[in-house]
């Protein structure tokens, strides 16, 4: 009774540590289009053009902290298609072809910029970017926007 009841638990045991590893379908999916790379070029070239959008509303220390101050969340992103006119340039700017791309994802979520925005009163804004993964895992990013969020806008 007792080696039928160790190997009852032992079996039942090992099903929960094989399920807990086995990977889902979307997590695989998205380590095969480098979605963490992708997110962390489009946050990256988010927070690069954040001084462009303060410029002349801000002094270079305001403009620092607020850089350094920003917050992402409700980042979510989605495979989609190359746009005709910037995603274009993007590749062509590695020189590379449409051939060389792996995917193309589609980012956006909450910007929270500290300090005076010139693009509304609120420190509550949408920010948007693509991202070309080409077939070497290098990341492009493209079509980046930060816009003011107003409440009902979907995010992610």
């Amino acid at each position: 009774m007792r080696a039928a009841l160790r190997a009852l638990v032992f079996g039942s045991s090992l099903i929960v540590i094989i399920a807990g590893g086995i990977p889902t379908a979307k997590l695989m999916n998205d380590r095969h289009f480098r979605k963490k790379a992708a997110t962390d070029a489009c946050l990256a070239d988010t927070r690069s053009m954040i001084p462009v959008h303060l410029a002349g509303e801000l002094d270079a220390q305001q403009i620092a902290v607020a850089v350094a101050g920003t917050r992402f969340s409700h980042v979510g992103g989605r495979t989609t298609g190359l746009a005709e006119d910037d995603g274009d340039r993007a590749v062509r700017g590695r020189h590379r072809t449409r051939a060389d791309i792996l995917t193309v994802w589609e980012f956006s979520g909450y910007a929270d910029i500290p300090g005076v925005l010139p693009f509304g009163d609120s420190n509550h804004n949408i920010f948007s970017c693509n991202a070309v993964v080409f077939t070497d895992h290098s990341v492009a990013t493209y079509g980046i926007q930060i816009t003011e969020w107003h409440p009902g806008d979907l995010v992610g």
